[in-house]
């Protein structure tokens, strides 16, 4: 039987965790934006000549760069919910006990992406939008310099 004094406290690490890595992820995200606006001004300015195809080399590199370290930090965030989830279930009473714990380790250390947290992070549009209106950004910036 897992305690279920333990059981709270590591709910309560768990959505601090679960916090910091939306937060991280977030934090990425204008991170990302910052990077590709500043090269957009600078191709967009007179001062500085940069070729079209490079621009648009770099700011899609940054941008994916970007995007996979925030496919890291969700993947966390997957796995912290999960764990929530089964912790909550606990407590509630919803299960006799929770198989091993304390895992928090296990739960928030992810360097890759899974499969399932691509398709989750294709199918949230608090992932995809942002990143999709910023890659939206770069390619108006072409269209302007265009003219």
């Amino acid at each position: 039987m897992y305690d279920r004094d333990l059981a709270l406290d590591e709910l309560k690490l768990v959505q601090d965790l679960i916090y910091r890595q939306e937060t991280y992820a977030h934090s990425v995200f204008k991170s990302a934006f910052i990077v590709v606006v500043g090269l957009m001004l600078a191709f967009l300015s007179e001062r500085f000549q940069i070729e079209k195809w490079m621009f648009l080399v770099l700011s899609v590199v940054i941008l994916l760069s970007f995007c996979y370290a925030q496919l890291i930090y969700r993947e966390s965030f997957i796995q912290l919910i999960k764990r929530s989830l089964e912790l909550q279930g606990y407590l509630r009473g919803d299960q006799e006990s929770i198989p091993k714990g304390p895992l928090i380790y296990e739960a928030a250390h992810h360097l890759t992406p899974s499969k399932e947290g691509l398709f989750d992070a294709i199918k949230n549009p608090r992932f995809w939008f942002p990143n999709t209106l910023l890659l939206f950004m770069i390619l108006s910036s072409l269209i302007v310099k265009s003219f």
